[in-house]
């Protein structure tokens, strides 16, 4: 392995992590975008790979959020690392806001319904029943995820002028 791609560790804990895996490193890609970012590192490392910049890329994810004081999304936790954030986390948006607001935006943009986002948890939670280890194992419906509560919403009006 000659790429390094996590995010959490800051632009130089990932030279430290590289250190401590005894990976000579000769790209390393630190990004954090939320719970994305190693979906986003599979991509990276595709494109660096094809770029000849290395040859076998190691992505790496991992998370302490279900042992964590906050739940993911909820604030800050009072742990704000981006000096923007110290303007930001006091009113929000939190990272559940955030995507509230994009699904409303796709909602609005291409008439995505409910019932088709909540087939994304229907989704996901099918895959996460594969694993014995998974948190929640059991099947939930379309039906369940609309009637269960909403954590964040943003609700998009116009006026008329």
């Amino acid at each position: 392995m000659d790429a390094l791609f996590t995010s959490g560790v800051g632009p130089i804990g990932i030279l430290s992590l590289a250190n401590h895996l005894n990976l000579p490193a000769r790209y390393v890609d630190s990004q954090a975008i939320g719970g994305s970012s190693f979906v986003s590192h599979c991509f990276h490392a595709a494109a660096v790979i094809a770029a000849g910049l290395c040859e076998v890329a190691l992505v790496t994810y991992g998370s302490t959020a279900a042992s964590e004081r906050f739940a993911i999304g909820t604030g800050s936790g009072g742990f704000l690392v981006d000096p923007p954030d110290n303007f930001e986390a006091p009113f929000g948006p939190t990272i559940v806001g955030s995507y509230a607001m994009v699904a409303q935006r796709h909602m609005h943009e291409y008439g995505t319904t409910s019932e088709q986002l909540a087939e994304i948890a229907v989704t996901m939670r099918r895959h996460a029943g594969l694993n014995p280890h998974a948190k929640y194992r059991d099947p939930i419906t379309v039906e369940d995820v609309l009637a269960s509560r909403v954590i964040s919403s943003r609700s998009i009006s116009s006026t008329a002028a």
